[in-house]
């Protein structure tokens, strides 16, 4: 679904998940998994810090 907003504030509200289960943390976790599979990228589990990305990353 497309929406409009009128500024920055009104737009960033709706991004906001308030309601985090284990459903979200799935749906989260098979999204990182897809990005995993479709590039050369590799994301580890937990919290990282990414110093810069990979130069010939697109």
């Amino acid at each position: 679904m497309i929406s409009k907003y009128k500024n920055i504030v009104d737009a960033s509200t709706p991004i906001w998940n308030k309601k985090i289960d284990s459903d979200y943390l799935k749906k989260v976790n098979e999204f990182f998994r897809l990005i995993e599979r479709l590039s050369d990228f590799k994301v580890q589990k937990g919290i990282q810090k990414i110093k810069d990305f990979p130069k010939e990353s697109n």
